[in-house]
């Protein structure tokens, strides 16, 4: 049995490996975009929080979730793939000293192919 100590350590681990999403939640780190255009222009961080969508890893995902009419829909989306998604989607968390964010598959708008 775990004691207090190993409960509150579990909890508050800095391993992202630990972290296991439920039904159609996806865990992403946010990829921060370039400060420098390809034509060599300096982007300010003004500019860049304009932004409405935001690209990101996927870590992990949930199994999927039931649809509307009760059958099983298996999450589409794997880890190591690109995403896009809404500014505001998701709950952000620090797990040591990165970023992540949980969010529900439906808040991806797009998975950037290689």
């Amino acid at each position: 049995m775990d004691t207090k100590n190993d409960i509150v350590d579990r909890a508050y681990s800095d391993d992202i490996t630990h972290y296991t999403p439920l039904h159609d939640r996806v865990v992403v780190r946010e990829i921060k975009p370039p400060s420098v255009t390809s034509g060599g222009l300096y982007l300010s961080a003004e500019a860049t929080e304009k932004a409405v969508s935001v690209r990101g890893e996927v870590l992990a995902v949930g199994p999927g979730a039931h649809g509307p009419l009760g059958e099983w829909v298996p999450t589409k989306v794997k880890p190591g793939q690109i995403v896009v998604y809404g500014k505001y989607a998701g709950t952000d968390l620090e797990v040591g000293k990165d970023k992540i964010r949980v969010l529900r598959e439906l808040d991806i708008y797009v998975v950037i192919e290689e």
